[in-house]
């Protein structure tokens, strides 16, 4: 995969630029389950802050779910109509 990503900046930039650069880092996507884990602990937050103004919030499984689904989108550069899920459009 790091052969892959590579290959792929020196197509994309120009090798002027590509020497500007001290390293390159590639890494495995965020999954659901990590998603999942992220966009809970971003609520869990959001609601302490919001309770100190006496307002409650919680999330539902189906809503949830619709983030995870959106977030993944956003990822992939996928349009939010779109279907796909987790391959790039």
């Amino acid at each position: 995969m790091e052969k892959r990503v590579l290959e792929t900046l020196k197509k994309a930039f120009r090798p002027e630029f590509l020497n500007r650069i001290d390293e390159n880092v590639v890494f495995d996507s965020l999954g659901e389950k990590e998603l999942t884990k992220i966009v809970k602990l971003m609520i869990a937050q959001l609601s302490k802050r919001l309770s100190n103004q006496d307002i409650h919030l919680s999330l539902t499984p189906k809503a949830l779910k619709k983030n995870r689904k959106r977030r993944l989108r956003s990822r992939v550069w996928c349009p939010p109509d779109s279907s796909c899920d987790s391959t790039p459009c």
